[in-house]
């Protein structure tokens, strides 16, 4: 993951649904659309330093990406 996509994800996991922008990998280029206070710096770099766990994916995505629906594994299974 390049430092711009570790900014972003540490945008998302500490200010989720807000409205921002940045362009490249330096902070200072961060735009602060939404309402809510921007997040410091400080905090920014926290996240991006220890970010979130990545969400195990649900029984219906990992079917998905076999190309399977969780219907189709009812049928198979006779349920």
């Amino acid at each position: 993951m390049n430092q711009h996509e570790k900014i972003v994800k540490a945008l998302n996991d500490i200010a989720p649904n807000t409205e921002w922008t940045i362009s490249g990998d330096d902070l200072d280029n961060l735009v602060w659309f939404d309402k809510s206070p921007r997040p410091t710096n400080e905090a920014l770099e926290a996240a991006i330093a220890n970010p979130l766990p990545e969400p195990e994916p649900s029984v219906a995505d990992k079917l998905a990406s076999v190309g399977l629906s969780v219907t189709d594994l009812k049928q198979a299974l006779g349920l």
